[in-house]
């Protein structure tokens, strides 16, 4: 294995190898020696083989977790590579820098090609390493198409941060490591949340400085997390963050698609951590007719069922139960629907079959049995504790 692991680094590092200068600038990056890396690549002998530091180092490397990831991916993903099909549209991207009305239009074919990515470990770290010296192919499919359903997968989140690192882009490390820090709440893993929140804004300050309120997404984003951090490490301050967030679109003129953006991304958070009521405030004012009017960008009709689940969950949260049955016996959601995409589709499947539990009882069991299979899949094993608590 550790031969595949240097045939793949030649591979990938050949430019890099063709001088002394060269190696020496790369080992030095990769963060080993200059020696180590030449008996590495058996340019210089050796009588042992190279060290668990050394593999894990040219491993990470190569986008990598580590060596045991490098292993696990070779054994499991051996024929997955990027097809000419895939190659030839991002190509296309690369060379063509596109202006926003025609990124729109190329959209309908990256979200198939982002999905068969984002889905397969193997296919997105090979793009990501072919890719990275492109942000804005990789923001095409990274990007455009936050994926719920791998929200707490550590390669996803890896690939994230790594790309936010490498491209500078100061709304993808925004965007990037507020997700990542909404994987690690649902999955319950709290192990470097309070410095990854430091990272974040630190991101978020720079975003602000360079753009001012031009991106809804980012912002709003970042308000989650922060209400996410904020609820774990000083729940105190909690309810002043909310009223401060609820006056937020106001305080910066944002705009009426800006501030919807905001507002249901809010809401949706507040419903993850029991505060129905502010969610319920934010939503009370939209309908599916001005819904429809503001939100006429940015997938309009993927993001209604975002809106839907959100003010569901909030009316159920806060005791609303007719209303809220009212709603869900009106609503039927179609999985079929093209425009339910494969990034949101489990996060609004999630949350339907919740809602379910509660608001059909004839079927309830039927919501429950996929609740707790797409809890699994998904990995968010909060959910159980959002579950628990609308049954009190």
């Amino acid at each position: 294995m550790i031969t595949k692991l240097r045939e793949e680094f030649k591979i990938k590092y050949a430019n890099d190898l063709s001088s002394v200068k060269k190696l020496e600038d790369l080992a030095s990056k990769i963060g080993i020696s200059k020696n180590t890396l030449r008996r590495f690549l058996g340019k210089m002998s050796s009588e042992s083989n190279p060290s668990l530091h050394t593999i894990n180092a040219i491993s990470i490397s190569l986008n990598y977790i580590n060596f045991e990831d490098f292993k696990f991916r070779k054994d499991n993903f051996p024929a997955s590579i990027l097809d000419d099909g895939t190659k030839l549209f991002y190509d296309f991207l690369k060379q063509h820098k596109l202006h926003e009305q025609k990124q729109s239009v190329f959209q309908n074919i990256n979200i198939k090609h982002a999905e068969k990515l984002i889905n397969n470990p193997e296919l997105l770290r090979q793009f990501y390493l072919e890719y990275k010296d492109s942000p804005d192919v990789i923001e095409f499919v990274l990007g455009w198409h936050p994926t719920y359903h791998r929200f707490a997968s550590k390669d996803y989140q890896k690939i994230l941060l790594d790309f936010a690192k490498h491209s500078h882009i100061s709304h993808f490390e925004v965007f990037a490591k507020s997700i990542v820090i909404l994987g690690d709440f649902l999955s319950e893993d709290h192990s470097s949340l309070e410095i990854d929140f430091q990272n974040l804004e630190k991101s978020y300050k720079k975003m602000i400085k360079e753009f001012g309120n031009f991106y809804p997404f980012p912002i709003a984003r970042f308000a989650v997390a922060k209400a996410l951090f904020i609820s774990n490490q000083n729940p105190k301050k909690l309810n002043d963050f909310i009223k401060e967030q609820i006056q937020l679109p106001q305080k910066l003129k944002l705009t009426d698609l800006q501030t919807i953006v905001h507002h249901v991304h809010f809401a949706d958070v507040l419903n993850l951590i029991g505060k129905y009521a502010g969610a319920n405030k934010l939503l009370k004012f939209y309908n599916e007719e001005n819904f429809d009017k503001i939100w006429n960008r940015y997938y309009p009709e993927k993001y209604k069922y975002l809106f839907r689940v959100t003010k569901m969950m909030s009316l159920l949260g806060s005791k609303k139960i007719d209303e809220a049955k009212t709603y869900f016996h009106d609503f039927k959601i179609d999985f079929m629907d093209k425009h339910l995409t494969f990034d949101i589709a489990s996060y609004i499947q999630l949350q339907y079959c919740t809602l379910g539990c509660f608001l059909d009882e004839n079927n309830s069991e039927y919501y429950f049995e996929n609740m707790k299979t797409m809890i699994e899949e998904t990995q968010f094993s909060y959910w159980n504790h959002i579950f628990n608590r609308l049954k009190c």
